[in-house]
């Protein structure tokens, strides 16, 4: 699977999870999986203790330039706002195209969700689920993936029939009150996706 090059292992000052280089020098994951408590406040030194890794291909590390949170999760927690964009130095990897939900989705469809797992040792073994989402609300549900730790801010992805893969959405939690197979993501919606990637790119205009 060619886009494992734009997976990438997370590691922030509180937990390890997963991202996507979706352009050259920005990376999508879970806002929890850098800053998961209400009582957290980002600093300029936790950018500093930020690290994104590539372990597929260009095996290399690189520290974050700039975190961009929603103001939901900085303030609230919202769970429709837990997403965050990395900025880091470019890497050599376009990144994924990704494709913003537009409406309701009346009929599940499949996705493929790629990560790496919260891993003891110093192997980490990439992680790749399938199943159908369903969109309620502003989130996705779907009944069908093994969610595991680590897997966090993981790209909930669609293969199209020219071969692109697009970025639908983000994986972000593991519900217990609906079993270990179901999975929770946001999707990308105007409001919360299109206002993270305003903030990276008018930074760098």
């Amino acid at each position: 699977m060619a886009y494992w090059d734009s997976i990438v292992r997370i590691r922030g000052p509180r937990a390890v999870g997963t991202g996507c280089f979706i352009q050259p020098n920005l990376v999508l994951t879970a806002a929890h999986v850098l800053m998961p408590k209400i009582q957290d406040e980002w600093s300029a030194e936790d950018t500093r203790n930020t690290k994104v890794t590539s372990l597929y291909g260009l095996k290399v590390t690189l520290p974050a330039r700039n975190v961009f949170f929603l103001d939901g999760w900085r303030a609230e927690r919202e769970p429709d706002h837990d997403m965050c964009l990395i900025d880091v130095s470019p890497l050599l990897t376009a990144g994924l195209k990704t494709r913003r939900y537009f409406g309701e989705q009346d009929d599940s469809y499949e996705v493929a969700v790629l990560g790496y797992p919260w891993a003891d040792g110093s192997e980490v073994e990439p992680h790749y689920s399938t199943g159908k989402v369903k969109r309620r609300g502003t989130l996705f549900w779907s009944a069908e993936f093994a969610y595991q730790d680590g897997v966090s801010g993981a790209p909930f992805l669609v293969e199209e029939e020219e071969g692109r893969v697009d970025v639908v959405g983000v994986a972000t939690a593991a519900p217990s009150s609906q079993g270990d197979d179901v999975a929770i993501g946001l999707p990308l919606l105007d409001k919360n996706f299109g206002g993270l990637l305003t903030q990276a790119n008018t930074l760098h205009l």
